[in-house]
């Protein structure tokens, strides 16, 4: 969840194990990094978006919504298989893994901003002789 996510960013950029964070166990020291780090993040220019089931036209309209408003340099998403393609391929879901992919191409293209795409592999990737770097084909349900 977002909420996740910013503790983590929040204990990282604090040198503060997160499960110290989450117990509440810090010092007073740590306690006043902490307050520090939470108030220089508040003002960094990171938009995050748990919505579940986003599908790849929800995903368009909000990049360029956040490449409008506020510039966006850099969009990560974070684990590629839990997006839905729009109900094109309802039913094959590699040809929907395939459509989501261009799409997200497409929109980098579009926004001129690099897009980061998470996601699981295949394990053929791992049997495969030569060069072992991963390719499209090797995104699992692709």
């Amino acid at each position: 969840s977002s909420t996740q996510l910013v503790t983590r960013l929040i204990a990282s950029e604090a040198g503060i194990s997160s499960e110290k964070l989450r117990k509440g166990e810090l010092s007073d020291a740590e306690f006043t990094i902490l307050h520090q780090h939470i108030a220089r993040l508040t003002n960094a220019p990171i938009y995050i978006d748990d919505t579940p089931g986003l599908n790849i036209f929800e995903l368009r309209a909000k990049c360029r919504r956040l490449k409008a408003q506020h510039n966006v340099e850099l969009i990560i998403i974070d684990y590629l298989q839990l997006m839905t393609g729009g109900g094109e391929n309802k039913g094959n879901r590699e040809q929907e893994i395939s459509q989501i992919s261009r799409s997200i191409k497409s929109i980098a293209k579009e926004l001129d901003v690099p897009i980061i795409a998470l996601s699981q592999l295949s394990r053929a990737v791992e049997t495969r002789g030569g060069d072992k770097r991963p390719m499209l084909s090797d995104l699992r349900e692709s």
